[in-house]
């Protein structure tokens, strides 16, 4: 693969595997609350509570834990595996630092709510402390390309462009800063008398958090072009 498409497949990819997967987000979801309403489910007749299906599923993403989410959360994280198995083609390196820095986050439930007009829908409030690879992605992306161009007119080989590429993402990953994201909102409904993290796509806040910031990074990148 040539070199200069490796963060242009690193963004794809994480869009992909975050987001890109759950297809009709608004129609699955009324399905299941469809299902809920339909099967007389309130919130008193749960076997667990929106607090602990939250809980489940971010220790389960702290652990990178992706098999087995679909018992709190609306899809099943197999994807994820994969996405991560396509980074380590590309370099072990960067796919260890880049994973490990998404599981460095701690989080703190606030409180909870479930909407008075629908009992089979929930918010989970919650703070969040993570860090922002985002940042360090974009560094890293214009250190790379200006890299790239000065070491391809010195007449570098590839592998050394590479090489020089795989220390400046390792590097700036070393080096992100922890943030803080106060009051999220987490979005569950009720699935086979069971609560459930709605997909990501639509927790976008939970979901760019998830990824480290790269999400909101690449489409401040986008807008500014």
């Amino acid at each position: 693969m040539k070199k200069s498409f490796i963060f242009i497949l690193f963004s794809i990819l994480l869009i992909l595997s975050l987001i890109g997967c759950n297809k009709s987000p608004t129609q699955n979801q009324g399905q299941s609350q469809s299902q809920s309403q339909s099967k007389g489910q309130s919130s008193s007749q749960a076997t667990n509570t929106p607090e602990q299906a939250v809980s489940d599923f971010l220790t389960a993403m702290q652990h990178q834990q992706y098999t087995g989410v679909s018992k709190y959360y609306a899809e099943n994280l197999d994807n994820m595996a994969n996405f991560r198995n396509q980074i380590e083609t590309i370099s072990p390196t960067i796919a260890n630092k880049f994973f490990s820095k998404l599981a460095e986050f701690t989080y703190t439930i606030e409180h909870s709510s479930v909407d008075s007009k629908d009992p089979s829908k929930a918010t989970v409030f919650v703070t969040i402390n993570y860090y922002d690879v985002g940042q360090a992605f974009e560094k890293t992306l214009l250190e790379y390309i200006k890299d790239d161009i000065s070491m391809t007119y010195d007449g570098k080989k590839d592998d050394d462009i590479i090489k020089k590429a795989d220390e400046t993402i390792v590097e700036n990953i070393n080096s992100s800063k922890q943030t803080t994201a106060n009051h999220v909102p987490i979005l569950l409904s009720l699935d086979d008398n069971k609560w459930k993290v709605n997909k990501l796509s639509e927790n976008t806040e939970l979901s760019n958090i998830l990824s480290g910031n790269i999400l909101e990074t690449i489409n401040t990148i986008i807008s500014s072009n």
